[in-house]
């Protein structure tokens, strides 16, 4: 996952969002042996999960909040709108250290 620096291209490519946090869930819940998500939702854990998948969550969660309306078809291209993605591409950039971490085990 990589979060683009362009605005216009973020822009653009903001549908893949939402497909992007199906996959990090998708892949979390089969690290636990859970239930793979079908659909984007918040990531809820057991409690004893490892510290490093709960983080990642955290961080999907966290994301899935932040895109919520920056997602959403009708949303402008205007200054609300940059300063909202360059706070979620900070959280991309953390989401995407977090989730090599688990994969590396």
């Amino acid at each position: 996952m990589q979060a683009t620096a362009n605005l216009d291209e973020a822009y653009a490519s903001r549908t893949r969002l939402r497909r992007a946090l199906l996959v990090c869930s998708q892949e979390l819940s089969l690290q636990l042996g859970l239930p793979a998500p079908r659909f984007p939702s918040y990531v809820s854990l057991p409690a004893e999960a490892p510290t490093d998948i709960q983080k990642a969550a955290g961080v999907c969660n966290r994301i899935a909040a932040a895109s919520h309306s920056l997602c959403q078809p009708s949303e402008p291209l205007d200054d609300r709108w940059r300063n909202g993605w360059r706070e979620l591409r900070d959280n991309l950039e953390e989401l995407s250290a977090a989730m090599k971490s688990v994969a590396s085990k």
